[in-house]
């Protein structure tokens, strides 16, 4: 037993825009004949005809072939034939609108097919201040680095990321996981430049089934965290270059100092252990600075996170 054959028909066709709860409402009605083997009855034909040729009926939530603005609402199927005789033909018309539900907004029947969904959130963190507002190095008035250095407590912005994806793939999703664990944006994401933006974790719910079409679809809810962090240099030509170019907001810089100095500069034959209890700042060349440099501060940076591109994760 079977479908024979789906074909649009022009009667019942239709398409009007309404002001509606103080909003326009944009409606449009599609009617098609679908005919099958031998007696059927309504789930059969709302379960079957979305397969059904040269026409198939569209399925709950499609979209309209000419505009993308309106989905379908209801699929309504009903016996052509009279009252007693066989069921083999039905006129099915087929309504869609552009109202969106204040719940959960549009919804595929394929939860795979359903839009992701994006939060902002903030994350809160202990950042550690090398200098103010102006630009002057944090330090006593003797010119040495307050230690342990000061700290504030800053706040960044972190947007959660939220996409159903198939239970099939759960070996892709833990691969995937464990390669972005930590890593910062090789590419331009939603503007910002490479190296602005760390993938803080993935997470992913308990495995949801539900029914489509009459076949189970089983996925997970899988959860994607991107923290975004500002440029946050010192002033130009007090930290060490990166392969010839300025360290990025996630790489690591570190304040030069230490308990040993170079007495000639870039000699390590020529290392002197510091005396006293704090460490000393150290020039970029390896010697201590003195009290007459004019620049006191020097940073060297270290790229500790790998880089990936993040638009190959298909959530942008």
């Amino acid at each position: 037993m079977s479908i024979v054959r789906s074909d649009e028909i022009s009667t019942g066709n239709g398409g009007k825009i309404e002001y509606r709860d103080k909003k326009f409402m944009r409606t449009s009605t599609r009617v098609f004949r679908v005919q099958c083997d031998q007696d059927h009855d309504e789930q059969y034909i709302l379960n079957n005809a979305y397969l059904a040729t040269p026409d198939p009926v569209p399925v709950l939530f499609a979209v309209h072939p000419t505009s993308n603005a309106i989905r379908v609402r209801s699929i309504d199927p009903r016996p052509e034939t009279s009252v007693g005789e066989r069921r083999t033909s039905y006129i099915v018309t087929v309504s869609y609108d552009n109202e969106v539900p204040d719940d959960e907004g549009d919804q595929e029947e394929d939860p795979l097919q359903r839009r992701i969904r994006y939060r902002l959130d903030w994350e809160t963190y202990e950042k550690v201040l090398p200098r103010d507002l102006e630009g002057r190095p944090i330090e006593n008035t003797v010119k040495d680095a307050f230690d342990p250095p000061l700290t504030e407590e800053e706040e960044r912005p972190v947007l959660v990321v939220t996409r159903n994806e198939d239970a099939a793939n759960l070996n892709s999703i833990v691969a995937t996981a464990v390669l972005y664990r930590g890593a910062v944006n090789s590419d331009t994401v939603l503007g910002w430049p490479k190296g602005h933006v760390r993938l803080r974790r993935i997470t992913m719910s308990d495995l949801k089934t539900e029914n489509v079409q009459d076949t189970t679809q089983e996925y997970y809810e899988v959860t994607y965290e991107f923290a975004f962090k500002e440029e946050d240099l010192p002033p130009a030509g007090k930290f060490e270059q990166i392969d010839g170019s300025d360290p990025e907001p996630w790489d690591r810089l570190v304040l030069n100092q230490g308990f040993s100095y170079y007495a000639t500069a870039n000699a390590s034959e020529s290392k002197v252990s510091i005396k006293g209890s704090s460490p000393r700042k150290i020039k970029s060349n390896g010697t201590l600075f003195a009290a007459t440099d004019t620049d006191p501060y020097y940073y060297r940076a270290f790229r500790t996170k790998r880089r990936m591109p993040f638009n190959a994760l298909g959530l942008f």
